[in-house]
């Protein structure tokens, strides 16, 4: 940003943002970038996997309390009315 800010302050403009839209990185960089995501994923599903199997009752409690907090605080009025209705 700086040197954008320098090369077009003698036209009488101040640059305050720049935005880049579209990067075609070349086939080694993006082939580089590929690899990295995959790594990263694999990693977090080995890492799944072994939590998973070291206490998956845990995961599985986990799971179905974050589903229920889904539901109450969802902007579904029918999800308000079912649970207005058990409760009473």
């Amino acid at each position: 940003m700086k040197t954008l800010s320098e090369e077009t302050k003698h036209w009488g403009m101040q640059v305050v943002r720049a935005e880049l839209r579209e990067i075609d990185p070349p086939p080694d960089v993006q082939e580089t970038m590929n690899k990295v995501v995959k790594a990263e994923n694999e990693k977090t599903a080995a890492r799944d996997f072994s939590e998973a199997k070291r206490d998956p009752g845990r995961r599985r409690a986990q799971s179905s309390h974050q589903d229920r907090r889904g539901q109450e605080t969802s902007g579904d009025p029918r999800s308000r009315r079912k649970e207005a209705s058990s409760h009473t």
